[in-house]
């Protein structure tokens, strides 16, 4: 009654995982157990789980982070208001930093954790890969393909099987030359890779009008 709520009031801004919330949890979660003459070591199921399914329904903190996370996304764009226009503009320098043309929450969040920042919305975007929600949202960037045969740097060295170390490497490389698909890269005919690429040098004809983040 009095506790959960405590230390549930400011979890939606936080971004613990699933093991930080339980090791925060677990020293009260194993008094109280005591207290109510049950076992310390009761499967977390049963401690978790629903009345429906003859659990205790205890609320997790993990889980009250990640509801409140959905409260506070799905009511701020709908709102409409200027929270929302911060979390559209976090979306799409997320988006250019995971470098798909996929919408970047609808992505596997562990293949493209490696080379974005640990904010806010990689939380959020975790716990939907989790639990298996899509969104869409309508007013959200998106990179567009615009020649036949294109296709995004990044999802293309994923699908080559690179170590995570290389990813990362190779979207540094990526982010610096300011470049998101193989158009971006190949000559004006498609048949070779621009020289100056392959030496780290952005191209001077080639300006993108996109806000960048800062790659050395």
């Amino acid at each position: 009654m009095y506790l959960l709520p405590k230390l549930g009031y400011p979890l939606p801004a936080l971004t613990f995982s699933e093991e930080e919330c339980n090791s925060i949890q677990s020293p009260t979660l194993m008094a109280f157990l005591l207290k109510i003459h049950l076992n310390r070591h009761t499967a977390r199921s049963i401690v978790f789980g629903s009345y429906r399914f003859g659990g205790l329904n205890i609320k997790s903190l993990y889980s009250i982070q990640s509801l409140g996370q959905i409260t506070l996304f799905v009511g701020h764009l709908r709102a409409y208001d200027k929270t929302s226009k911060l979390i559209c503009i976090s979306l799409s320098y997320l988006q250019l930093a995971a470098g798909s043309t996929i919408s970047v929450l609808n992505l596997l969040a562990k293949t493209y954790k490696g080379w974005t920042d640990n904010i806010w919305l990689l939380s959020f975007w975790k716990f939907l890969n989790k639990v298996g929600l899509l969104i869409t949202i309508s007013q959200l960037w998106l990179p567009m393909l615009t020649r036949w045969s294109n296709v995004a740097l990044m999802d293309f060295f994923i699908e080559q099987g690179f170590s995570a170390n290389v990813l990362g490497t190779l979207n540094h490389c990526r982010l610096y030359l300011q470049v998101l698909t193989l158009s971006n890269i190949v000559s004006a005919d498609g048949l070779c890779i621009v020289p100056d690429v392959f030496i780290g040098i952005p191209l001077s004809d080639r300006k993108s009008t996109l806000r960048w983040p800062c790659q050395q």
